[in-house]
This record gives structure tokens, C-alpha cells and sequence, in this order.
């Protein structure tokens, strides 16, 4: 019997530490919320230190000063949300709901907003060249597109430049037309 009691609490161990952790995308400057609801006890740690708490409905950060501002805890909804994203918020969160007994760990990727695109056309002679560019983002891709279609183009004589993914929420476009 004791064995199988060790069985099961090694197990059950195994389990929460070896989770999958929940991806969660921010842009810098901005803010993001941790879809996981705590709503009378519980907890938010970043890499192993509690830096918000949850006790009988009543909210805290903890810890280091960089949270104090930023880091903010919504009573009707449970959510707690971190705002004013910076580079070094990165990396994993664990919301802990002493409530219901649940886990949650998110992997935090704070990503630079993407520019307006910028499109540059030389013609002079031919074939032309139209190139598309971005000043900054962090895991942005720029591709070209014929209007009304969703696959990248190779040769084009109308098209449009765009900014899609997660770096980028504006959607900036620029049309082309040859």
C-alpha cells in the first residue's frame, strides 16, 4: 500500500513540474493578460519567485519593485495582466489558483512592434525591382501578395506589401500597382 501511495504522489509530482507550458505573446510597452483566473487565493510567480497575490479576494504584488505598477489583478474576471511589457519580463509565469488547485505555466515572448513597411521600386530599366522593408520587429515577415489572395507571390504585377503576425497587431499595408 505505502508503495503505491509513492507511486501515485511521484507521479502526480511528475506531472506538474514536467506541464506544457501555455505560449503567451506580448508586444513592448504593451500589456497581456494571463488567461487564467484566480479569484479569491492564489498566486503568480516568474521564474520560481511570487511576484502577485491573491488572498481572500484582496490583491499584492510582491517582491521586486518592477512588478509594483505593472502588474495588476482584475477581481470581477480573476485575470491578472501585465502591462507596460519590457524585454526582460520574458521568460515563464505560473499562475497558481489555491482555489481549484490548478497550475497554469505560460512561456511569456515579448516581441518589438513591426514599422510601416516601406516600399521602394527602381525602374530603371527592366525588369523593375520592388523591394519591401521594415526598420524593426522581432519575428516579423514580410511578404508580397496579389490583392485578394493568401499565397506569397514570386512575380507580381499587382500586389500589395503587409506586416502579418504576432509582432505586428496594425496590419499596415501597402498597395502596388505595375
Amino acid at each position: 500500500m505505502r508503495s503505491i501511495f509513492s507511486t501515485c504522489l511521484l507521479f502526480t509530482t511528475a506531472v506538474s513540474v514536467f506541464g506544457q507550458s501555455v505560449e503567451l505573446n506580448g508586444i513592448l510597452g504593451k500589456s497581456v493578460k494571463f488567461p487564467a483566473a484566480v479569484k479569491k487565493g492564489g498566486s503568480l510567480m516568474h521564474s520560481g519567485v511570487t511576484i502577485g497575490d491573491v488572498t481572500n479576494g484582496s490583491f499584492s504584488t510582491l517582491g521586486n519593485e518592477k512588478y509594483r505598477d505593472r502588474l495588476q489583478w482584475d477581481s470581477s474576471t480573476g485575470l491578472l495582466s501585465l502591462s507596460g511589457l519590457k524585454m526582460e519580463d520574458i521568460g515563464e509565469y505560473k499562475v497558481q489558483n489555491t482555489d481549484q488547485n490548478i497550475n497554469t505555466v505560460f512561456q511569456l515572448n515579448v516581441y518589438i512592434p513591426v514599422s510601416k513597411p516601406h516600399v521602394s521600386i527602381t525602374h530603371n530599366e527592366y525588369p523593375c525591382t520592388i523591394e519591401c522593408t521594415a526598420e524593426r520587429g522581432t519575428g516579423a515577415t514580410l511578404s508580397w501578395y496579389r490583392e485578394g489572395e493568401k499565397k506569397p507571390l514570386r512575380l507580381l504585377t499587382c500586389g500589395k506589401c503587409s506586416t502579418p503576425g504576432s509582432a505586428s497587431d496594425c496590419g499596415e499595408e501597402r498597395y502596388i500597382h505595375l
